[in-house]
C-alpha cells in the first residue's frame, strides 16, 4: 500500500497511522481516509490532500481516548520517524481480544443509555424519542459488530454484519434490523433521506468534504443495488453526529428536528416506539451476557 503521498500531506512529524476501509480490499471511491495522528492533541479535522478526502484523528497513543482505542488493533502505521509508535501500536494489538471485549461492552452501555433517553422522551411525548431508539439500535449493532472482532462503522458495516456466523448474539441483530425498518428503503425516500441527512450534517458543523463523501458513499451503495444498506449507513451517520452534537439527549431546535424526521426515516408510531424500546432493551441484556457481563438496563 503506498502511503508516502498521505504522510507527505499531513505534514508535521508525529506517528501517523492509517484505519478504516482503506487498510483493506474493499473500499468505495468515495470513503475517506482515516488517519490517526498520535500529537498528543484531541480534535477532527478534514483536510483535502491530493485530492482525497482525509479525516484526521488527533489522539496520544499513551492515554488514547475510548474512540481510537478501539480503532488501535486495525491501524496501519504509516509514519514513525522514530519508532515511538509502532511498539505502542502492536503491545495493543496483542491484547485484541481485551480490547474488542471493552468496546463492546462500551457499545452496550451507549445502546442502553440511548434507550432509556428514548424511553423518557416518550413519557414526556417529545418528538425525539424515535431518534433516541434509533440510536439505541445502532449502538448494539456496534457491540455485536465488537463481540465478532470487528471495527464497526462505514459503509460496509451492513456487509460484515451479513457475514457473521449464527448465534444467539449475534441474532440480537434482528431486533436492530426491525427498529431501524430497513425494508422501507427505496430510491425516493433514500433521496429524501440523503439530502435530510446532508442538511443536518451541516447544522452539526460538517464541512463540504464529509459531506461529499457521505453522499458518495451512499450514491456507491445505491448503484451497487443495496437499498437497504444505503439507509442503514444514513441513518448511522446521522445517529453519529446526533450523539456528537447533544452528548446529553435534550430539545432539539425546530430546524435540526425537521431534518432529523426525513433523515432518519423514524416511525411516528408511539405504540411502535415503545415495542422498539422493550426489543433493544431485552437484546442488550442479552447480549451482555454474552459478553460476560450480567447487567439490568433499567429502561
Amino acid at each position: 500500500m503506498d502511503t508516502a503521498w498521505l504522510s507527505e500531506g499531513l505534514g508535521g512529524g508525529a506517528p501517523a497511522a492509517l484505519g478504516g476501509c482503506r487498510c483493506g480490499a474493499s473500499s468505495f471511491e468515495a470513503c475517506e481516509y482515516d488517519v490517526f495522528v498520535f500529537d498528543g492533541a484531541r480534535g477532527l479535522e478534514e483536510m483535502l490532500v491530493g485530492g482525497r478526502t482525509v479525516i484526521v484523528r488527533h489522539d496520544s497513543l499513551d492515554s488514547p481516548s475510548s474512540g481510537t482505542f478501539a480503532h488501535v488493533p486495525q491501524l496501519v502505521v504509516i509514519r514513525d520517524e522514530d519508532w515511538s509508535a509502532a511498539p505502542k501500536i502492536a503491545a495493543i494489538k496483542e491484547k485484541r481480544g481485551d480490547v474488542f471485549r471493552h468496546a463492546a461492552k462500551s457499545a452496550l452501555v451507549a445502546s442502553m443509555t440511548m434507550a432509556r433517553a428514548a424511553r423518557a422522551s416518550l413519557d414526556a411525548c417529545e418528538p425525539a424519542a424515535p431518534f433516541w431508539t434509533k440510536c439505541a439500535a445502532y449502538r448494539l449493532a456496534d457491540a455485536v459488530s465488537y463481540h465478532n472482532g470487528l471495527e464497526p462503522g462505514g459503509a460496509h458495516m451492513p456487509a460484515r454484519l451479513r457475514e457473521l456466523p449464527k448465534s444467539a448474539a449475534n441474532e440480537t441483530l434482528q431486533a436492530v434490523y426491525e427498529c431501524l425498518g430497513l425494508e422501507r428503503a427505496a430510491p425516493p425516500l433514500l433521496g429524501r433521506m440523503l439530502k435530510s441527512a446532508v442538511g443536518f450534517a451541516r447544522m452539526a458543523g460538517a464541512g463540504p468534504l464529509a459531506t461529499g463523501a457521505i453522499s458518495g458513499k451512499a450514491a456507491s451503495l445505491e448503484s451497487s443495488s443495496l437499498p437497504a444498506d444505503c439507509h442503514y449507513y444514513i441513518g448511522r451517520a446521522v445517529c453519529s453526529m446526533l450523539e456528537a452534537q447533544y452528548s446529553r439527549p435534550r430539545a432539539i431546535p425546530d430546524p435540526e428536528l425537521y431534518a432529523l424526521k426525513v433523515a432518519l426515516d423514524p416511525d411516528s408510531n408511539a405504540q411502535h416506539t415503545a415495542s422498539h424500546i422493550r426489543l433493544i432493551t431485552e437484546s442488550a441484556d442479552l447480549l451482555a451476557r454474552h459478553v460476560g457481563w450480567p447487567a439490568r438496563t433499567g429502561a
